[in-house]
């Protein structure tokens, strides 16, 4: 049976062409608000109020992914027209035996405040390490889980940002000089906000941070 993890972020993708579900400044992911009847038809959006959803797994076979439907009915999340084109709009229709209404999900990286994590570079498996010389040099070196591969993420009280600090000297993960193509990475004094995003590589998991790759993995 499909496993979905209490308070883990997914990307939903729908089975029939790819698309994924999305929420945008210029059209709406569509739910439907709390007080409509569920019918065929209706429009799927963003509302404020936690709305009950049931997943289940797929009914279609040889289909993996769920089926999402409306808590209580049998009106599950569908394309409109069926179309998998960009912006296509979503909306609840009866459930049918369709690849429209499955989507498949993927568990997105969850990077938790004031852990510890050892970040390896996908080419070469090499880890991100401060220097024990200067404790101001940064390079990838061969993984070997020491504490000058150990890096704590600190979300900044705005949570729109990282800050990464070594565990080994304190220091934070900053540039030198202004950000740029080929400005070099060092450990700095001061914090230094980083943005740290999904890997939009194909079949790669990890993280980017900024305008670098990282893989994460816990340091214990």
């Amino acid at each position: 049976m499909t496993r979905i993890k209490n308070q883990h972020r997914y990307r939903l993708t729908n089975c029939q062409g790819g698309s994924r579900l999305d929420i945008g400044g210029h059209y709406a992911i569509t739910g439907f608000y709390p007080h409509c009847d569920a019918a065929n038809g209706t429009k799927v959006i963003a509302v404020s109020s936690p709305f009950k959803w049931d997943i289940k797994d797929s009914d279609v076979e040889s289909v993996e992914g769920i089926r999402i439907l409306a808590h209580g009915t049998n009106f599950s999340l569908d394309l409109e027209d069926g179309n998998s084109a960009n912006h296509t709009k979503i909306k609840l229709q009866r459930s049918c035996l369709s690849l429209n209404q499955i989507w498949a999900f993927t568990e997105q990286i969850s990077i938790e405040n004031q852990h510890a994590y050892i970040l390896r570079n996908f080419r070469g498996d090499k880890a991100v390490n401060i220097s024990g010389d200067d404790n101001y040099s940064v390079d990838c070196s061969r993984s070997h889980d020491s504490y000058s591969q150990a890096w704590i993420f600190q979300q900044d009280d705005d949570k729109d940002g990282w800050f990464i600090r070594s565990s080994c000297s304190g220091k934070y993960l900053g540039v030198e000089g202004d950000v740029a193509n080929g400005t070099k990475v060092v450990a700095v004094s001061s914090p230094f906000k980083w943005d740290v995003r999904d890997s939009d590589v194909e079949s790669v998991e990890g993280i980017r941070c900024a305008r670098y790759w990282f893989m994460a993995h816990v340091f214990v």
